[in-house]
């Protein structure tokens, strides 16, 4: 072979090399995304008081929350898996072991249901998943794998065959939530599986239903700024939420934790900007209207202890990737609105909402998923987990 032809050779498969790893936009070089800690002194005081009334305010029993709106199973065990590791405390550890027992039979019910009954129950099914998925990461067993991958591939093909986006109609969270925030808890699972298990047979086949559940919401939901609470319910199109935009954060950066696609994060990014038009000027926290007519709020002064957390979630996400003080003081919000505005000393609970200027009044129910959720949170900044 001639020298000019060894040449030419040579450049195609250097320029093939170079589009294989950077053509399609995503970062192919594997990088680690390690959380960072965060001090959370400021805030003591309100954890401490939660997890008080938590443990010993009749929250559970033998298994079960009360309560807990379906997110227990999640918030509780993942929150009394890691901290009961963390300090060291038998009782918490005991805690997680009965309610993961729980989650494996909620789960093992759920799979003898007919479709209709499966779909029906797959709000408090999903939790139940990525509560037993923070509980084996904790533990560091893939004890109950068998059980996550069955139910996780029988959600995927009955949501393949809706085109990887729940329908408006089709379950209860979808109703609860809005269909892409929805959709993007199906999202988080599947990828929740692969960061507990990244050598697994099978997490593969999870990282591409993640993608493929991405694309829909893309596909359905995208306006071109921000993502539709529900596409499908015309009353809700035009209106900016923050529960569909902080859950897709999550997801999109999640989804580069796993693969270190580039797209998803700087989409991320956009919708940490995109909000900001929620945010108020005269105090911390978003403007969340999801539920703001079902509580009866007679003003825009209302916001929800639900998405909070979810945002929370995503900027930590986004502050441990990369480094920036706009997403560390975006967590400092979100947790000072939750002190200064729903936290409920004398009850030691956050209350679910703030509505027309006062937090929400002890007779409204009380949400202990999300307290469960605020403590898990709460554990995952102080110790840097993602």
């Amino acid at each position: 072979m001639n020298s000019s032809l060894k040449l030419s050779v040579t450049l195609i498969i250097l320029i093939i090399t170079m589009c294989v790893i950077g053509c399609d936009g995503q970062e192919q070089e594997e990088v680690e995304v390690v959380g960072i800690p965060i001090d959370i002194s400021d805030y003591q005081a309100m954890v401490g008081s939660v997890e008080n009334e938590m443990w010993n305010g009749g929250y559970y029993a033998d298994g079960t929350w009360n309560g807990d709106y379906n997110d227990s199973p999640f918030a509780g065990l993942a929150f009394y898996s890691r901290a009961g590791q963390t300090t060291g405390r038998p009782d918490y550890q005991a805690r997680a072991d009965e309610a993961s027992g729980f989650n494996k039979t909620l789960i093992t019910n759920a799979l003898e249901l007919d479709t209709s009954g499966f779909v029906a129950e797959l709000h408090q099914i999903i939790f139940a998943v990525l509560g037993l998925l923070e509980y084996m990461e904790a533990r560091d067993s893939s004890d109950g794998i068998d059980l996550v991958e069955n139910v996780l591939d029988r959600i995927n093909l009955i949501m393949f065959l809706s085109g990887y986006y729940i329908p408006a109609d089709g379950s209860e969270v979808a109703k609860v939530y809005g269909q892409t925030t929805a959709t993007n808890l199906l999202v988080i699972a599947n990828l929740q599986y692969a960061k507990t298990f990244p050598n697994a047979t099978s997490t593969q086949t999870y990282i591409n239903r993640a993608e493929n559940y991405l694309d829909a919401i893309d596909d359905k939901a995208w306006n071109g700024a921000y993502y539709e609470f529900s596409p499908d319910l015309p009353s809700t199109v035009g209106t900016k939420y923050l529960y569909p935009n902080v859950t897709t954060m999550m997801s999109l950066t999640r989804l580069y934790e796993v693969t270190q696609n580039t797209n998803a994060l700087e989409r991320a990014k956009h919708l940490f900007n995109e909000i900001e038009t929620l945010k108020y000027d005269d105090r911390p926290g978003y403007f969340t209207p999801y539920s703001k007519d079902t509580y009866g709020a007679q003003t825009d002064d209302f916001t929800s202890f639900s998405p909070t957390g979810y945002a929370i979630l995503a900027f930590q996400s986004l502050y441990s990737i990369t480094g920036e003080q706009k997403y560390l003081d975006g967590i400092y919000d979100q947790l000072t609105f939750i002190r200064d505005y729903i936290h409920d000393p004398s009850a030691g609970l956050i209350r679910h909402h703030w509505i027309d200027g006062d937090i929400a009044p002890p007779d409204a129910f009380v949400c202990t998923g999300c307290n469960l959720q605020f403590l898990w949170i709460m554990w995952r900044l102080e110790n840097g987990v993602l």
